[in-house]
């Protein structure tokens, strides 16, 4: 699958969530995003997961994070490519409550010229709770459900009906 290390930082932010400490990552820092929430320190980790992730996967050239003030290019010689549109860690709040929250994304074809999204390639959601869930619909032909075994891959379980 092209996207295995974006898959690959949901394990990684999975695995924070489950041992490591969770009032030091649902902790307040000084910051706010771009819907003016104060940032907790699991979404600057989810955050910088992600972008580590998809900056080396070829073809990506960039992304729109909520933690974020815009679109960032990881080539700014770039005319076309894919960007990723994400909510690092949607429902940060939750954690000290250790309630599910999850990330959502979208990758998408994108012309910097223009400044225009031409289609959706993918889009999903990963959601981190007592198990972990990835949820994804490649060019908008189905949606399909994957779970987190104890090897740390993402297994096939079913595809969703429409």
């Amino acid at each position: 699958m092209p996207f295995d290390p974006l898959y690959k930082a949901f394990i990684n932010i999975s695995t924070t969530l489950r041992y490591k400490d969770i009032f030091t990552l649902g902790s307040d820092t000084s910051q706010t995003n771009t819907s003016q929430d104060i940032q907790k320190n699991i979404d600057i980790l989810a955050n910088t997961e992600i972008i580590k992730a998809i900056s080396g996967i070829e073809g990506i050239i960039g992304y729109i994070s909520e933690e974020e003030e815009k679109l960032v290019l990881f080539n700014k010689d770039a005319k076309e490519g894919q960007i990723v549109i994400f909510d690092p860690l949607d429902g940060s709040k939750n954690v000290f409550s250790d309630i599910t929250v999850g990330t959502i994304y979208g990758i998408y074809n994108y012309n910097v010229e223009k400044d225009t999204i031409i289609d959706i390639v993918e889009t999903g959601y990963s959601i981190y709770g007592p198990s972990t869930l990835l949820v994804r619909s490649i060019n908008n032909e189905k949606v399909s459900i994957f779970s987190l075994n104890s090897n740390n891959e993402f297994d096939y379980v079913s595809d969703l009906s429409t």
